[in-house]
C-alpha cells in the first residue's frame, strides 16, 4: 500500500533533483533557531513552498541532530468532510525523495487508544496538508517513520479525546515528534492578517488549546489546522510542562511584495519539554519578578502609580498566569492572581503584587510600616487542563479551579501541602473557596481543571 504523490509538481518540485535543490536553498534561508530542551512537537505551514517554505524550513531545521524515529503528523481535512481522526496505518508513503514507512505498531497503538481514532487510508489521498511536511522531513532525518493522522471535524470533544488517547500512546514512546500542519490567516487585508495572526499565534504561545479551537470558530483567531495545533498542544501537555516558542512568522504578501489581493499567514512553532524549573525561569527572571513585585507593593501602600521596567527577555513579555502571596512573618497578608494568562507575565505579577497588599477581602490593607516585614511568593502557572478523572491530580504538583455556573475557586498546589490535604480533601477545600459545599466537585456540571506552578520567594534569591 504505497501512496503516491498528489501534490508533487504543484505544491512542491516533483522531480527529486529540483526538489532537492529547493529545498537547499530553503534551509540556507531559514534562520538558525535554538530549542532548549527535548523538542516534542512543530507547528508548521502547508502552502507552496515558494511561499511557506522558509517558514517551514526553520521549524525543521532544529530537527537537525536530534533523534527522531517516530513522526506523527495531525492536519486538517480540506476536501473531505468527517467526523473524528483518520489514521493512515498501513503500507508507506512516496515523495520525489523516496519511500517513508508508516509505523504500523504505533498506528496501531493509537487506534486502540481511543475510539475517536480510526482506520482510513482513503481519505489522505487527495490532501495536500501532511503531503507537503514529508519532504523537509526526508531532507532533514534518517531512518524514520511516520503515523498520518487527519482531523475531521475540529471541535473541543474530538480534541480532548484524541489527545487523551494520544497521550497514553506516547508516554511509554520515545524518540518521536508531533507535528502540526496548518497555515493561518486567509483573506483580503494585509493588516487584518497580521492582526488576526497576532491573535492566534498568541494563544497558541499561550498553551491555550480549548481557546484556540473556540476562537477559530467565531473567527477573532484563524488557522485551518487549529483542531490539529490543538491537539498536539493538549497532548504534549498531559505529558509534561513545555515551553511553547515562535519560531518565524510571515505572510503571503510579504514573501511575493504584493499586497493587494489574497493574502495567508505562516508560523512555525516549537514545543518543548521543561524538564526543571530552572529551563522555565532563570534567575534573572526570577530576581526581576521578585523585584518588580516588591516595587508595585511598596508603591501601591504608599498610594502612588507603578509601571514596571521592560523585561529582560522575550518570556517575560509572554501571557500567563501569576499569583503573588504576601505573608508577615508568617502569616498570610494577602494572595491574588491571574489563573487565565491574559496579559504579559511581568505586567501581570507587578498588578496582583499591588491588589494582593491592599484589595485582598480577606485581610486590612497592608500598612506602610509593614513592608520590611513582608515575605514575597510568587507562583507562576502553567495554562489550565481540564481534568477528565480526578485521580490525574497530583497533590502538591497540581493547583485546581472549579467553576460551577457563576461560581469559581481556586488553590495552588502549594496550599494542600502547607495544610496536610490528601487529593479528596484539597477539592472538597477548592469547593469551600469556590462559595460551594464540599464534595460539589462530584456532581453533574461542575467543572474542574488542574495546572501547575512554579513558585519562587524572596528567601530562595537570597545569596
Amino acid at each position: 500500500m504505497i501512496r503516491k504523490p498528489t501534490f508533487s509538481g504543484s505544491f512542491y518540485p516533483s522531480d527529486r533533483e529540483e526538489l532537492l535543490s529547493l529545498l537547499k536553498e530553503l534551509f540556507d534561508r531559514a534562520e538558525e533557531r535554538e530549542v532548549k530542551g527535548d523538542l516534542m512537537g512543530l507547528v508548521s505551514p502547508h502552502a507552496g513552498y515558494v511561499y511557506s517554505g522558509v517558514i517551514a524550513a526553520t521549524g525543521y531545521k532544529t530537527l537537525k541532530g536530534r533523534k527522531i524515529k517516530k513522526v506523527i503528523l495531525i492536519g486538517p481535512s480540506h476536501q473531505v468532510p468527517f467526523t473524528g481522526m483518520a489514521v493512515y496505518n498501513r503500507g508507506s508513503w512516496l515523495t520525489p525523495l523516496g519511500e517513508v514507512g508508516i509505523d504500523e505498531e504505533l498506528a496501531d497503538k493509537i487506534i486502540d487508544s481511543n475510539p475517536i481514532f480510526v482506520p482510513d487510508l482513503d481519505v489522505h489521498v487527495n490532501e495536500h496538508s501532511l503531503e507537503v511536511q514529508v519532504p523537509f522531513l526526508q531532507y532533514v532525518l534518517d531512518d524514520f517513520k511516520i503515523v498520518p493522522i487527519m482531523m475531521g471535524v475540529q471541535d473541543v470533544p474530538t480534541m480532548e479525546a484524541a489527545s487523551r488517547g494520544l497521550s497514553k500512546v506516547l508516554e511509554n514512546e520515545s524518540d518521536f515528534l508531533l507535528v502540526a500542519s496548518s497555515d493561518l490567516y486567509h483573506g483580503y487585508s494585509v493588516e487584518e492578517c497580521e492582526k488576526t495572526d497576532a491573535y492566534t499565534v498568541g494563544l497558541i504561545l499561550n498553551g491555550d488549546e480549548k481557546g484556540l479551537i473556540e476562537e477559530n470558530h467565531t473567527g477573532r483567531a484563524m488557522a485551518c489546522g487549529a483542531g490539529p495545533i490543538a491537539t498536539v498542544i493538549a497532548t504534549l501537555k498531559k505529558l509534561s510542562p513545555v515551553n511553547i516558542q515562535l519560531l518565524a512568522y510571515t505572510n503571503s504578501a510579504r514573501v511575493t511584495g504584493r499586497f493587494e489581493g489574497y493574502v495567508v499567514g505562516y508560523a512555525s512553532v516549537a514545543i518543548s519539554r521543561v524538564e526543571r524549573e530552572e529551563e522555565y525561569l532563570t534567575r534573572e527572571e526570577k530576581e526581576y519578578l521578585m523585584q518588580i513585585a516588591k516595587e508595585a507593593v511598596y508603591n501601591r501602600i504608599r498610594g502612588r502609580s507603578y509601571t514596571p521596567p521592560p523585561p529582560p527577555t522575550e518570556k517575560l513579555a509572554r501571557p500567563s498566569g501569576v499569583f503573588v502571596t504576601l505573608k508577615n512573618r508568617g502569616v498570610l497578608r494577602g494572595c491574588i492572581g491571574y489563573v487565565i494568562p491574559i496579559k504579559p507575565l511581568y505586567i501581570a505579577t507587578a498588578e496582583v503584587a499591588g491588589e494582593a497588599a491592599v484589595n485582598d477581602p480577606r485581610f486590612s490593607p497592608v500598612r506602610p510600616e509593614e513592608f520590611d516585614d513582608l515575605e514575597f511568593e510568587i507562583s507562576v502557572l502553567t495554562p489550565l487542563e481540564k481534568v477528565e478523572d480526578i485521580n490525574e491530580i497530583e497533590v502538591g504538583k497540581h493547583g485546581l479551579l472549579i467553576r460551577a455556573g457563576y461560581y469559581q475557586g481556586v488553590l495552588l498546589p502549594q496550599v494542600p501541602v502547607e495544610y496536610g490535604w490528601d487529593r479528596y480533601e484539597f477539592l472538597d477545600n477548592t469547593c469551600l473557596k469556590a462559595g460551594l459545599s464540599p464534595g460539589c466537585w462530584k456532581e453533574p456540571g461542575v467543572e474542574i481543571y488542574k495546572f501547575s506552578a512554579y513558585v519562587f520567594s524572596d528567601k530562595d534569591l537570597r545569596p
